[in-house]
């Protein structure tokens, strides 16, 4: 290795005359620098020993500050170690923003001899770095190359703050100390090396170990899960041979492990008659992976039973594995459907005939009651007309009976009404539709039932507009204009009738309220009021069929809805019902 002076000739030639007593100097220096390394353990760890050499240099040669920078592929440099230098002095430097190789230190990298500045404050190329250097009060600097199969790599660099003369001797020592600082990073960097491989490869060992040790777990799990399942599971081979069968499957068709395993395709649990046919679906069921389908198959002492069979094919990297075949046995599922089916059938034919009888019966209803209105109508005319001839010659008894006979008949003729109106609840059903409930109300007080308000000087009360419901509008009619007559009707005396009508939605259904002030009902008749015909006080003291009630339930039962009845007897009642909503 060769050195060189970046100073004017003079200069360097001052550095080359040294005086004698100079070189006896440097050679103490260089005597003790020697010891010094030597004491310096070489197995020490490299980045130890890079360290205490440095600071050996430095306290032997008389330097203040000491570095050692590796330089990368790429130009970037590095601190390796420095000695009497603050923690923060790497980034002042890389603050510089100066490329490393533009500086001596690059000079001494590139041309692999020790460069020398002696005074650093004065040389352009240190620039840059003046502010630096001046806060150091460094004036000599020496770069000394690194280098590895001779190519230089980084440098070692010794700061003073004198402006000295380096003897020869001295370069020369600080030559041989960079080969020994370059092997040591050298060593550094196959530490490390080392080191990292060596990491990477306890990761690999241990991300293996983790991977046994799932596979392990996984397997003693699926094994576990297969054993213990109490639904039949089988485990089958490309070849369709048998590998496993759990002790569920065993139990389940009574074939030992023995009689299993290692079997082929036809199994002994598939019927004869169906071997054909199975071993397709079988094989089919292999090719295309999840499956899913119902199967009928035999014990070992040829009973059948029904199984669903969930299967699915098991490939390791894209070859197939095996095949997993997993049984519920749904046997007492399949005879519930069968004696479904046939309890539907029965049903449906009990429902035609019933349907049937009650289309008789409405067609009788209809008809018999049609066919009475006209001899009712007779015997009330002509036993009217009989009455006013005779008027006179009668006496009060026969006078009576007359009264009876009209009254009767005209009574008959109220209840062949009242059965046609409950037979129209079906025989003149509509299709349903969307109703305005607030309009039905205002109609009704409007028009049917006008005369009747006036008469008893009653009063509708709607207190917040009513939901729409879905229903038969004349039907929904004839179920608020009975509510609303029955609160009418029913009033206690000297007392006006109040009907107060509301609705709210609930669910899929409009609940609605038909209350009144009126007379009540005691609990134990709640039933009777929507019972055919049943009255429950005198005609005498409030006329009526008693069939008014009974329609409305038809009414509401035909559309889904229920209705129902609270009461306070002397003070009025609640009928509670529920329509589809609008």
């Amino acid at each position: 290795m060769q050195w060189m002076h970046v100073l004017d000739d003079r200069r360097s030639r001052d550095v080359l005359q040294c005086q004698p007593e100079n070189r006896r100097s440097d050679v103490r220096s260089m005597d003790k620098l020697g010891k010094a390394i030597t004491e310096i353990g070489v197995l020490s760890p490299p980045r130890v020993y890079i360290r205490r050499v440095l600071k050996a240099i430095c306290d032997n040669l008389d330097y203040r500050y000491g570095t050692v920078i590796e330089v990368d592929d790429h130009g970037e440099g590095r601190m390796v170690a420095s000695h009497n230098l603050p923690e923060d002095y790497p980034e002042r430097v890389h603050q510089a923003k100066a490329p490393i190789l533009s500086s001596p230190s690059g000079k001494a990298i590139e041309t692999g001899r020790i460069v020398v500045v002696h005074d650093s404050l004065s040389d352009p190329r240190i620039a840059p770095w003046y502010e630096i250097f001046r806060s150091f009060n460094i004036k000599t600097v020496v770069w000394v190359p690194l280098l590895s199969e001779g190519r230089a790599f980084g440098t070692y660099v010794l700061y003073d703050t004198r402006i000295r003369d380096v003897s020869e001797e001295e370069l020369h020592a600080l030559e041989q100390i960079g080969v020994m600082i370059s092997i040591a990073i050298a060593s550094n960097r196959c530490l490390n090396q080392l080191n990292r491989k060596t990491e990477e490869l306890e990761r690999e060992i241990a991300e293996r170990k983790r991977a046994e040790e799932a596979l392990l777990e996984i397997e003693e799990f699926n094994s576990s899960i297969l054993n213990n399942s109490p639904n039949p599971m089988l485990v089958i081979d490309p070849d369709t041979s048998v590998r496993y069968a759990n002790p569920a499957l065993e139990k389940v068709t009574g074939f030992a492990s023995a009689e299993i395993i290692g079997r082929k395709a036809p199994y002994p649990w598939w019927p004869e008659e169906t071997v054909h046919q199975t071993s397709g679906e079988l094989l089919k069921a292999m090719q295309e992976g999840l499956q899913r389908f119902e199967k009928l198959l035999q014990k070992k002492n040829g009973e059948h039973f029904w199984v669903e069979i969930t299967s699915a094919t098991v490939r390791k990297e894209e070859e197939f594995n095996y095949y997993l075949s997993n049984w519920v046995d749904i046997t007492e599922r399949k005879r519930a459907e069968d004696e479904k089916e046939i309890l539907i059938r029965r049903l449906e034919a009990t429902n035609q005939k019933l349907a049937e009888s009650n289309k008789e019966l409405q067609d009788f209803v209809y008809v018999a009651s049609h066919d009475l209105r006209e001899p009712l109508r007779k015997i009330s005319t002509f036993g009217r007309l009989l009455q006013e001839t005779l008027a006179g010659r009668l006496d009060e008894d026969q006078q009576e009976n007359f009264e009876f006979m009209i009254d009767g008949a005209n009574r008959m003729q109220e209840m062949v009404d009242a059965i046609l109106s409950y037979s129209r609840v079906i025989t003149k059903a509509k299709p349903s539709e969307v109703v305005d409930l607030n309009r039905i109300i205002d109609d009704l007080e409007g028009l049917e039932l006008s005369d009747r308000l006036e008469e008893t000087a009653g009063t509708i009360t709607v207190p917040e507009p009513l939901p729409p419901v879905y229903a038969d509008p004349s039907q929904v009619r004839q179920l608020f204009q009975n509510m609303i007559v029955n609160g009418l009707k029913y009033h206690r005396q000297g007392k006006p009738p109040e009907v107060t009508i509301r609705a709210s939605e609930t669910d899929d259904m409009v609940r609605a309220e038909v209350s009144d002030n009126g007379i009540g009902i005691a609990g134990d008749y709640y039933d009777d009021v929507f019972t055919m015909f049943r009255r429950l006080n005198p005609r005498k003291d409030y006329e009526g069929t008693g069939i008014g009630l009974t329609v409305c339930k038809r009414i509401v039962k035909r559309h889904g809805g229920e209705i129902w009845i609270s009461s306070t007897p002397g003070e009025g009642s609640t009928f509670y019902f529920t329509l589809p909503k609008g």
